[in-house]
């Protein structure tokens, strides 16, 4: 697996293992069921020479419908598994730290589920390359 399918594979772990109640995935969230947390990797800063990133993970959070503080309970539940994570090892990615940036809340859809979009950044250790060998 590559670092980035590990970082996301170890933090669907650790949600599940925090015991959130909702179907995790990877990329977009799917049309059902409702109440539903997608986990997607969208930016990167990199050390040039040493093998250290800081990884962002968008958690896209999504609530059952008629309920518009749900999706805000379920992100106090990812909150509360994530924030401050320290030192776990996920495959290739050795997590360093996970810290929340953002939380924005992204309204109601169609179907009357209410959205956000929270954003973790985790600093970590990535497997030694060419060009950045310690």
């Amino acid at each position: 697996m590559s670092f980035t399918r590990d970082t996301l594979a170890g933090i669907k772990a650790e949600l599940i293992a925090a015991g959130v109640t909702a179907p995790i995935v990877f990329g977009d969230l799917p049309s059902a069921p409702d109440r539903a947390v997608a986990l997607s990797a969208y930016s990167a800063q990199d050390e040039p020479k040493v093998a250290r990133s800081a990884i962002r993970i968008q958690v896209m959070i999504r609530g059952v419908a008629n309920n518009s503080v749900d999706a805000d309970d379920l992100a106090d539940d990812i909150f509360a598994a994530l924030q401050g994570l320290e030192d776990r090892t996920y495959g290739s990615a050795h997590l360093i730290q996970c810290l929340r940036i953002s939380a924005v809340p992204l309204g109601i859809d169609s179907l009357k589920r209410t959205s956000r979009a929270d954003n973790y950044e985790l600093d970590v250790d990535l497997p030694l390359t060419a060009g950045r060998s310690f």
